[in-house]
């Protein structure tokens, strides 16, 4: 199976699909890494399926392209439904 960049980020990290439009979320978030990575060596990667996540947010805003969704859970997880919680504040000692 042959997989293809695309310009689509989420969180940072650059997605990649397949021939069957099935999209995939790469640990890669330097722009001058992903630009060097050829195409074949995209099997490579761990493959985390995020094709209905992404189609969601792409119905959502109506964007197809050069975009980076910023999301407020792991989805580089098993556990897609866990979110991460951002606490502030505090005092030093």
């Amino acid at each position: 199976m042959s997989y293809t960049k695309t310009n689509i980020r989420i969180n940072g990290d650059f997605i990649f699909k397949d021939e069957d439009n099935n999209y995939y979320l790469s640990k890669i978030s330097k722009l001058k890494k992903w630009k060097k990575m050829k195409d074949n060596k995209l099997n490579e990667l761990n493959k985390c399926d995020i094709t209905s996540e992404l189609e969601k947010l792409k119905e959502h805003f109506n964007i197809q392209k050069n975009v980076n969704f910023l999301i407020d859970k792991n989805i580089h997880t098993k556990n897609k439904d866990k979110k991460t919680i951002h606490l502030k504040g505090g005092t030093s000692l």
